[in-house]
């Protein structure tokens, strides 16, 4: 299917459009386009509505049309003027960006609306090398300067993005339907935007920045990371204009973090938070900051700064910088010192923050985390001291509100939390009750599509009483995990971060439930073949990571279901299930031990330990019995 629609692509593009281009942009037969050459100032004047006009089918009136044409001349003519050329530089090479994806869009949207009558004869060429050609033609005319106006000096020279593409046009284990209407839709919401804020109130920075912004998405969805790099860079050089200074905080001088105004912090933040994404794959030095953890640091220290000195409204728009620096933390790709005290420092700025924004969803957040670090610190009372403090201010109401902030409700997984940080000061009891209060007032009053959410909140219980109420906890998990995640994802091909850990959750818990029942179970032996498999129920290291501060490390739950199916297995598989349990478990204990042997996470070491233990003994006995038969 997807070969026949390139060929009819192929086909259309070389039979039925003329090498004709307004800002390189392929058009039907018969529509006249004149190149207007914009560089010289008193040109530019008289040749804007002519430009107009063959940009107005672009936009949804002549008049925005117009705006645009009116707006790049000047930007070219400011540019090559020499008028505050850095800034102007840059803001012209986004917007060329944003034009070249319109075009390319257009492109294959003329196509799909005249695709049907393009097939013939000819609908079996060469699909590679007419493509090939068409796309190569239009990075041509980019590389020498769009036909209607020459680039200004020092511009980026930007291709057409259809050159990029093409490999992937050509996999076939990637969805190409997929990526056209990725493009289709994204560039439609680029002119949509273009259209709105060419006649809205916003500096030429602010415009161009949102432009850059919505660019990054689209490129993200294309998976373009040098370019998406590219135009971000473009945009957070729009505030560089002190070429004589010293840099002094995030890439910026004195002069010019001194000039922000809170409406730039919240664009410059955004910027830096998107180039973080954009360089998670980035390969650096051994001893080198990672590019995604100092651009958050970036973004940080720039809030800091420009804090000093205004009185900043909203102070939201540095919550999501904490919570991903929180996050590289956890994963280790922000290394720290014995004492932790980046991330002590961290925590208290965050706190400090969000109780003067005064926002319980984010109040409440900060209060969460800081009982967290104190557990990390083995400090339990404190951290108990932290969550009852939080208790004061949460309330189930905001649950969506901090969902929509941090992606799951990390102040509704404090009370699953504390119910470990009980647990570690002896208090059964009180762990208990907490573990009750979650299952009955917290688990039915969240967005059931939160998938998520529910692992977060259901885990540690989960943990602590799989053995103690273990038909309860099966029964759990499946209402609000596996029923919520087949109703809302599964038929989608949707995915949540924890789905590899289902399957070997399910079938633990299916055994902790009734251990007769499953032993006449019907599919037993598949049960025990996949399990007895090297990767089945092994999760990234990464998952292993972050689930591991839920109390319960994901390798030690496979490895315990792998003991426990070890049980009713024989010969090889039985060998295998419990070599695998060994190896699961030492892993874990190497990860939860600091380099000073020191225990990292008591409750995810505890629950690993106890199973290590299981399992190195099942196997000396295993081990004995098979010397004994040979």
């Amino acid at each position: 299917m997807m070969l026949r629609h390139l060929k009819k692509l192929d086909v259309f593009l070389n039979l039925n459009l003329q090498e004709e281009t307004c800002h390189g942009r392929y058009v039907s037969e018969g529509r006249e386009v004149k190149n207007v050459k914009l560089k010289n100032s008193d040109e530019s004047t008289s040749m804007a509505p002519s430009l107009a006009t063959n940009l107005g089918d672009s936009f949804s009136s002549a008049s925005i049309g117009m705006s645009w044409a009116a707006y790049m001349t000047s930007k070219v003519t400011q540019v090559n003027k020499g008028i505050n050329s850095v800034p102007l530089e840059k803001e012209f090479g986004i917007f060329h960006e944003a034009r070249i994806l319109i075009d390319d869009a257009d492109a294959l949207e003329v196509f799909n609306q005249r695709d049907g009558e393009v097939l013939g004869s000819e609908g079996e060429i060469e699909t590679k090398s007419v493509l090939e050609n068409f796309i190569s033609d239009r990075a041509e005319k980019y590389s020498t300067g769009v036909k209607d106006y020459d680039l200004p000096t020092g511009a980026r020279n930007t291709h057409s993005v259809l050159e990029d593409l093409l490999p992937s046009l050509h996999d076939e284990s990637k969805d190409q339907m997929s990526w056209m209407g990725r493009l289709s839709i994204g560039a439609n919401d680029l002119r949509q935007l273009i259209e709105k804020r060419l006649v809205g109130g916003e500096n030429s920075r602010e415009r161009a920045a949102m432009v850059a912004l919505s660019i990054s998405k689209l490129h993200e969805g294309l998976g373009l990371v040098e370019r998406r790099l590219a135009v971000i860079d473009e945009a957070l050089d729009l505030w560089k204009f002190d070429t004589a200074g010293e840099e002094v905080v995030g890439g910026y001088t004195v002069k010019e973090a001194m000039a922000f105004r809170e409406r730039d912090l919240k664009y410059i933040i955004e910027l830096k938070s998107q180039r973080s994404k954009a360089s998670v794959n980035k390969a650096c030095a051994a001893n080198e900051e990672r590019d995604e953890v100092k651009c958050m640091n970036d973004a940080l220290n720039i809030y800091k700064w420009a804090a000093k000195s205004m009185d900043i409204k909203d102070r939201s728009i540095i919550f999501p910088i904490f919570s991903c620096l929180f996050l590289f933390i956890k994963t280790g790709e922000i290394k720290q010192n014995k004492d932790r005290s980046y991330e002590i420092d961290l925590v208290r700025n965050f706190v400090n923050e969000a109780k003067l924004h005064g926002d319980a969803v984010h109040h409440t957040r900060a209060l969460a985390l800081e009982a967290e670090l104190y557990s990390h610190l083995g400090k339990y009372d404190e951290a108990l001291k932290t969550f009852k403090i939080m208790e004061l201010f949460y309330n189930v109401q905001y649950s969506d509100g901090i969902c929509e902030a941090y992606g799951t409700d990390r102040s509704a997984q404090a009370y699953s939390r504390s119910a470990l940080w009980q647990m570690q000061l002896g208090d059964n009891e009180g762990a208990l009750a907490k573990c009750e209060h979650v299952i009955t007032q917290i688990l039915p009053n969240m967005n059931p599509r939160n998938v998520h959410n529910f692992v977060c909140l259901l885990y540690p219980i989960m943990g602590i009483m799989k053995d103690r109420a273990p038909q309860r906890m099966k029964e759990l998990f499946e209402e609000y995990v596996i029923d919520n995640y087949d109703k809302y994802y599964r038929n989608e091909g949707a995915k949540t971060p924890c789905a590899p850990m289902f399957d070997p959750l399910t079938l633990l818990l299916g055994m902790c439930a009734d251990e007769e029942a499953f032993a006449i179970d019907p599919h037993l032996e598949s049960y025990i073949s996949w399990g007895a498999e090297e990767k089945s129920g092994v999760c990234s290291e990464f998952l292993d990571s972050i689930m591991s501060d839920y109390g319960w490390a994901p390798h030690t739950m496979t490895a315990d279901m792998c003991l426990r199916l070890s049980r009713y297995a024989s010969g090889d598989e039985k060998k295998k299930l419990i070599a695998k349990s060994r190896l699961l478990t030492s892993r874990v204990n190497h990860k939860l031990m600091s380099e000073e042997d020191k225990v990292v996470l008591h409750a995810a070491f505890a629950e690993n330990e106890r199973v290590r233990k299981l399992a190195m003994k099942a196997g000396r006995h295993t081990l004995k019995r098979y010397s004994m038969e040979l």
